[in-house]
This record gives C-alpha cells, structure tokens and sequence, in this order.
C-alpha cells in the first residue's frame, strides 16, 4: 500500500464516502495480482479534490468499462473469481450522485491495473 498526497480537506458525507473507499479498496485487493501494489492519493484539480486508488491488478478491458456501474454486473473476471455480487461499484456509483461526487473508473487495458478517482468539492475557507 502506497499513500500520496492524503492531507487535504474535502466536504462530504463521511460514513457514505467511507462506504465508497472501503469498495474501492477492496475492489482493487480483489482483482489483484500476484505482487499487487495499490496506492491511494490526493491532488487537487480546480475546485475539486481527486482522490485516486489505483492498483496493478488484472484491469479491466475497454469495451466492458460503461458497464462496471449497472446492477449485478461482474464481468468475466468477477464470475471466475467468484463472490462478486455486481452491486459494490452500482451502489457507489448511486452514493457518488446522491453526494454530488463524480466517480470515473479507468483501466487502459485487460492487464494493465484499474484506477478509481473520486471527485470531490475542495474545502473553501472564507477570506479572512
């Protein structure tokens, strides 16, 4: 497990945006590889804050990816690995809209590891 940039400060609803992490983090345990390496980060994009996890794992090919967010979906690699319901990314997903959150997941190709970025609205202090 790597960290980067985990210091900032965002606006949320905080048992509901743990239920998100706690998917995605295990999402990527999941479909891990042999050595797997995941990292969890933070950047600041605009007015939004990014928070990535990323893993090394299995991915997921191109042409299945809008999929990932419909109900009882789990994919080739869900169904040989077994336990996968197709419900964890669909209830994000719901989570993620109902929280005014954007939730993208990305994976160049079957192979190459699959990154999760959560968007949330960056902490704004008043000028003081």
């Amino acid at each position: 497990m790597e960290t980067e940039g985990l210091n900032r400060s965002v606006h949320t609803d905080e048992k509901w945006a743990e239920f998100i992490l706690g998917q995605l983090l295990q999402n990527a345990a999941r479909y891990r590889r042999e050595d797997p390496v995941i990292t969890i980060s933070a950047r600041p994009l605009g007015k939004q804050i990014l928070l990535s996890v990323r893993n090394n794992g299995i991915g997921i090919p191109a042409h299945k990816l809008p999929r990932v967010y419909q109900r009882g979906y789990t994919g080739t690699n869900g169904r040989t690995r077994g336990g996968s319901t197709g419900m964890g990314l669909y209830l994000c997903k719901k989570l993620a809209v109902f929280l005014e959150l954007d939730l993208r997941i990305t994976s160049e190709e079957e192979g190459s590891g699959t990154e999760a970025i959560l968007a949330f609205p960056a902490k704004e202090f008043p000028n003081m």
